[in-house]
């Protein structure tokens, strides 16, 4: 059965029930990546932060889900089919950390877990549970001229 809402798709996650995310489109609380974020490149570690750093800001938080293809269907992007990342792509250490480091405040309760499909391959799930609104706004370091992200400015 689909996931219709943000706990639906929550506990199909815990059950290991990947299927039943298919057909539900990204949304407020989701968003689906094909490809893993490279954090050794700057602009992939910082899309990170900001992908989770958006959730932080929303009411019910949010889930980040890496190892999904989706189809566009009327102007939505919607999950067709599980697409398995290589493990060896994926330290889930080195998500926490970044996320620990990057989004400021850091966001409470966060979850980076794995969830194996075999072969050495499976889908990385970051869990952005709902903050508490003293926590408001979570920022990004921006970017300054040279490329490094600066504490003057925010993204």
């Amino acid at each position: 059965m689909p996931a219709e809402d943000l706990e639906g798709a929550r506990a199909a996650l815990r059950d290991g029930r990947l299927a039943d995310l298919l057909s539900v489109p990204e949304c407020g609380w989701l968003d689906v990546k094909s490809g893993v974020y490279l954090l050794d490149d700057a602009s992939s570690a910082g899309a990170l932060a900001k992908d989770v750093a958006g959730f932080a800001n929303v009411p019910a938080g949010g889930l980040l889900l890496v190892g999904f293809s989706t189809s566009r269907e009327h102007d939505r992007e919607i999950l067709e089919q599980v697409r398995p990342v290589p493990r060896a792509l994926v330290n889930l250490d080195r998500h926490r950390k970044l996320i620990r480091e990057r989004v400021i405040p850091p966001p409470r309760g966060v979850t980076v877990d794995w969830i194996d499909c075999g072969n050495d391959s499976g889908v990385l799930v970051i869990d952005v549970p709902a903050q508490p609104s003293a926590g408001l706004p979570y920022v990004v370091p921006g970017p300054t001229r040279g490329g490094a992200a600066g504490a003057v400015s925010v993204g």
